[in-house]
């Protein structure tokens, strides 16, 4: 009924080997890949041309409240500024760093990829691919200098994501910078977060989220790379809702 890619039904499925990749243009020195996704079914074949990545500079999607646009924006891509920023802080030969990575998809084809991208400035990041049931014991022991990560956001709210992943951790408060493994730490995020955890007025609140994220997008710590975009498709008597956490609700889907 439903299909999604990697999910198997029995009869109709949408496997890794049915992908077809085509590059697109360059954009800001990452390439955006489209996949020709062809679903098989009992009795026909679907042929579909879907992006499966958005290029991204927040950590929340545009179906989160909160989002702000002004504070979805990227660096430009500046090679040669890189360099000179890395001499100034004192690197004129760029510096070696593991990069510490989960063994699951796409996760360990980006840390390999990321490697020969941050060369080219002079970071030698060396890719630590494991599974994620070592991964995160790692992470949480803050046993890693540079690490990459996916999230989702599961209340389709920005609240569950900033206070998670970083608002600081003080080893006190459960729930606050719990997978804030960088230990980023800034007051004035912290005091907004918890104003917006607690205020009524969604005006207000989005306000206040928005002054969040420009903090986050001004001082970059942590870096948005993309947000995975997952094909879903239906026969048409099928009507379903597709929620930001890629969670299938079937008691919300209707077969007719």
């Amino acid at each position: 009924i439903v299909y999604q890619r990697g999910y198997q039904t029995s009869g109709d499925y949408v496997s890794q080997r049915q992908l077809t990749p085509t590059l697109d243009p360059v954009v800001n020195g990452y390439r955006v890949v489209t996949l020709n996704v062809i679903v098989t079914g009992a009795s026909q074949t679907l042929n579909v041309d879907i992006g499966v990545t958005v290029l991204t500079g927040t950590i929340i999607t545009d179906q989160d409240q909160g989002y702000s646009k002004d504070a979805d924006t990227r660096l430009p891509y500046d090679p040669a500024r890189a360099k000179k920023l890395l001499a100034e802080a004192g690197y004129p030969d760029g510096f070696a760093v593991t990069l510490d990575c989960g063994a699951n998809q796409p996760a360990a084809d980006i840390c390999q990829a990321v490697g020969p991208m941050l060369a080219r400035v002079g970071i030698r990041a060396s890719p630590n691919i494991m599974q994620t049931a070592l991964l995160f014991p790692k992470l949480q022991k803050f046993d890693t200098s540079f690490y990459l990560l996916s999230w989702g956001t599961p209340t389709s709210d920005a609240l569950s994501t900033l206070q998670y992943l970083l608002r600081t951790n003080n080893g006190a408060d459960a729930g606050n910078g719990d997978g804030n493994y960088g230990r980023y730490s800034n007051p004035q995020f912290d005091k907004l977060v918890d104003a917006f955890r607690i205020e009524p007025d969604m005006k207000k609140r989005d306000a206040m989220i928005r002054e969040a994220l420009l903090i986050l997008n001004a001082e970059i710590p942590v870096l948005p790379l993309h947000q995975a975009v997952i094909p879903w498709a239906m026969r048409k008597n099928v009507t379903a809702i597709f929620p930001p956490n890629n969670i299938p609700y079937f008691f919300r889907f209707r077969i007719d």
